[in-house]
């Protein structure tokens, strides 16, 4: 079993016999699931490492000729990790890490005007920053763009307010949700963000409150193994 701290990978990545004795050690791991995060935690040191060398501060200015149509291309905002992400002629500069486990949005999937996260296909508004789809419920931070003279800039935060619903006439008076985990927990913020004020019964065995219970185990289990900025 792997114990101790993940160790520091080159930031050229590992090379392919290194993957190779790490596959193999995933395979007859005791805790693969302990593994396979200490393999992410390594891997995305390394790509976190290159990125951060090469990142262009975005309020200096980005080519708009180097922003292709559905590619993010991450940056800074002063201390901000932010992504641009150009949509036909429109462009939109958002935070650049998933609310949900911190996935690279930088990896992620551009639909329309939504950016998925790679790991659990969280859906965000590009246009507000709202979590449109669970596992993600935060929304991710949105900046104003400003175009001059074939350059983007990126220089202030801004807030768009959630526009509120109203739940649909015939709308039922009261929904039971069976069970107490994160998908029940995500079907009675979904129903209150779509605007309904029925009564909500959650039935459920558990003495506490719905939570998400896939990252309190990873937690409990991984917290003396990892460093204090692990998600």
């Amino acid at each position: 079993m792997i114990s101790g701290p993940p160790r520091r990978i080159s930031p050229n990545g590992p090379s392919r016999k290194t993957l190779v004795k790490l596959f193999s050690l995933y395979l007859y791991s005791e805790m693969p699931e302990l593994f396979a995060a200490w393999l992410y935690l390594c891997i995305r040191q390394s790509t976190s490492y290159k990125r951060a060398c090469t990142m262009p501060d975005f309020r200096s200015g980005f080519p708009l000729k180097d922003l292709l149509d559905g590619r993010p291309v991450a940056g800074k905002v002063e201390d901000n990790d932010v992504l641009l992400v150009r949509h036909g002629s429109e462009v939109f500069a958002v935070g650049a890490f998933c609310t949900h486990y911190h996935g690279s949005l930088a990896d992620g999937l551009v639909v329309d005007d939504t950016l998925r996260c790679p790991l659990h296909h969280a859906c965000f508004s590009l246009r507000t920053g709202e979590a449109l789809r669970a596992p993600a419920f935060d929304s991710i931070d949105c900046w104003a763009t400003e175009i001059v003279q074939d350059m983007v800039y990126v220089r202030q935060k801004i807030s768009r307010p959630v526009e509120e619903l109203k739940a649909p006439a015939g709308a039922p008076k009261s929904v039971v949700i069976i069970g107490g985990g994160a998908a029940a927990f995500s079907a009675a913020e979904m129903l209150r963000r779509e605007g309904y004020q029925g009564e909500l019964t959650m039935l459920s065995s558990d003495d506490v409150v719905p939570c998400d219970r896939p990252i309190s185990r990873k937690t409990i289990w991984l917290e003396p193994r990892l460093p204090s900025g692990f998600p």
